[in-house]
């Protein structure tokens, strides 16, 4: 199954320990859960394990500040500020349209 997802790489970094992040790519594969990445970081490309496609954007042009993730219809919007904060929503339709816009991303940046 896939993951669909948007990040900002060093954001992540400062917020989740590389313990914290290890578990929760532990948790993905375990669920037979692949990556589809659009992101940003401030120096060269990043390697996302299990990933099936991933883009780098200009985040100088196209800041990202928050986390999102799209997993069957479910979706979590996380900040990765001073102060971390998540929605979570439920929702086919939502979840499509994030699913193709990041496919899209991904599809035209190769």
């Amino acid at each position: 199954k896939d993951g669909y997802f948007i990040l900002n790489a060093n954001l992540l970094q400062d917020v989740f320990t590389e313990d914290e992040v290890k578990k929760f790519r532990e948790i993905r594969k375990g669920k037979n859960i692949y990556s589809l990445v659009v992101y940003n970081k401030k120096e060269g490309e990043h390697e996302f394990e299990g990933s099936k496609g991933s883009t780098r954007i200009d985040g100088k042009t196209y800041p990202i500040t928050s986390d999102i993730a799209v997993i069957d219809d479910q979706i979590i919007i996380s900040t990765l500020g001073k102060r971390v904060s998540s929605l979570f929503i439920k929702s086919k339709d939502i979840a499509d349209t994030l699913k193709s816009l990041i496919q899209y991303i991904i599809d035209t940046k190769k």
